[in-house]
């Protein structure tokens, strides 16, 4: 038996392809993401010792940053030299200017990570590739894991990098994910590898880089030489946790409600649940939404959907804020809360149209001895017609409006009413009013005037419906 480190290496490279890969397929072409450091140059070379005897296809793909100048432009060279070298069709993806300088103008690392991704995407369509590879190790996510602790991370943080991904478009592998750096440097000397060395990596502007180079090893010497092991091991229990999770949390989502404007959140429901599935809860409907709120947000979104408040809001992002509204909640873009100030005169008698506010108005006038044929619908409203004033308009609330609600003595302020009606904030300026030269005399559908009321020496009556149009 092949007892050799290269040999046991590529064995360890072998399994994790065929759980990452599903290798019993007839057909796998991997793009394998190439920088042309120690990490991706091993991961290029052990798959084209496998490619043969695993029946596969590769690619390379080198993404050029422009971040170095002539060191980019070096790293390029040494991959396409490579590429060719070990016979597999090779291309360059390079950042644009603008790509350039939107990535030195944002989080550098985060940014040229998307960018990349999005290049690496391109590529594999262009290849029909069914996988990415990239050159992650057990290092890689001991250092990651690190980092999100220090950030104050939530359990979900902890997965770090997963070994397989299929939410970033042609799913993306991780074949070295279980192989330490030092096993990465020992296969390339022991293959006569060489590769590029990047002098970010030694940047200690970075702060993954001054973990890497500083609190790790002092980490290794002083606390637990295994920490990298041991960190990978925690994140492969979080990736656990999270799978249970997931199932858990889509059922959750079933019960409380998709929290759209459409289909909004249950408050009621999700009150019943324990703090832990709140918030997990929460977390999922932000990540439907490509939100990754902070452990803050969270607790400011608990805070809203527990608290006193019958009508709130929270800001997640440009984009997105949570709504509370009474027993309701839900994720919308921000909502334009303005005034529509206009007035349009409605035909008495006759029929009206608004399609500013979606409705028709139909007006009949009848003698007072045949108007109750049949009982009145929610949408229709009757007056004495000698009582109404005109101009006779429709139009939506404004600040300081009032009404004398039938049946009561005083009047109340319109804010009031929708309040007691639990209208939610975004519906009030939408609600027609109907109004006798400027006095309130119906709140359509909610509130009628005490003002206009039939009585028994009542000889006319006016009948008002408003319907919805398209």
């Amino acid at each position: 038996m092949n007892t050799s480190f290269s040999y046991l290496f590529l064995q360890s490279i072998k399994e994790a392809l065929s759980r990452q890969c599903n290798l019993h397929r007839k057909y796998n072409r991997i793009l394998i993401a190439c920088s042309g450091g120690a990490d991706s140059v091993v991961l290029l070379h052990s798959l084209a010792q496998l490619r043969d005897e695993l029946d596969i296809d590769l690619n390379v793909c080198h993404v050029n940053h422009g971040l170095r100048g002539k060191e980019s432009d070096a790293d390029e060279l040494f991959v396409i030299d490579l590429a060719n070298q070990l016979d597999i069709p090779c291309c360059v993806e390079r950042f644009s200017p603008k790509e350039t300088e939107q990535t030195k103008q944002g989080n550098l690392e985060e940014c040229a990570r998307e960018i990349r991704y999005v290049k690496l995407n391109e590529a594999a369509r262009k290849f029909n590739c069914t996988h990415i590879a990239t050159g992650h190790t057990q290092s890689d996510q001991a250092e990651t894991v690190l980092h999100r602790i220090l950030r104050s991370t939530g359990s979900a943080g902890l997965c770090g990098i997963l070994p397989f991904r299929k939410d970033l478009g042609v799913p993306v592998i991780r074949p070295l994910l279980s192989v330490g750096r030092d096993k990465v440097i020992r296969y390339a000397h022991e293959s006569h590898l060489s590769f590029r060395q990047d002098s970010m990596n030694e940047d200690d502007h970075f702060t993954r880089v001054r973990i890497r180079n500083n609190l790790l090893p002092k980490l290794r010497k002083e606390y637990n030489p295994n920490i990298d092991e041991a960190l990978a091991r925690l994140a492969s229990i979080a990736q656990d946790d999270e799978a249970f999770w997931k199932t858990y949390v889509d059922n959750l989502e079933l019960r409380v409600g998709l929290a759209t404007s459409d289909i909004p959140g249950d408050r009621k429901r999700f009150l019943h649940l324990s703090n832990a599935e709140r918030s997990r809860l929460l977390r999922r409907y932000c990540q439907i939404r490509d939100i990754e709120p902070s452990w803050r947000q969270i607790e400011d979104a608990l805070n809203l959907l527990t608290g006193e408040r019958p009508q709130a809001e929270i800001h997640l992002n440009a984009n997105h804020r949570l709504y509370r509204r009474y027993d309701y909640f839900y994720f919308a873009p921000p909502i334009d809360l303005h005034e529509n100030n206009r007035e349009y005169d409605i035909e008495i008698p006759g029929q009206t149209d608004i399609p500013e506010l979606g409705i028709r108005t139909i007006a009949v006038i009848m003698p007072a001895e045949q108007h109750r044929i049949k009982p009145l619908e929610v949408h229709t409203v009757e007056f004495d017609a000698e009582k109404v004033i005109f101009p006779v308009v429709i139009r939506t609330r404004r600040e300081g409006d009032v009404i004398r609600p039938f049946g009561m003595g005083g009047s109340k302020k319109i804010k009031k009413v929708l309040q007691e009606h639990h209208i939610p904030l975004e519906q009030r300026d939408k609600i027609p009013m109907l109004c006798f030269d400027q006095d309130i005399a119906w709140i359509a559908s909610l509130c009628v005037s005490d003002t206009y009321r039939i009585e028994a020496n009542t000889k006319k009556v006016l009948l008002i419906s408003i319907h919805p149009i398209s």
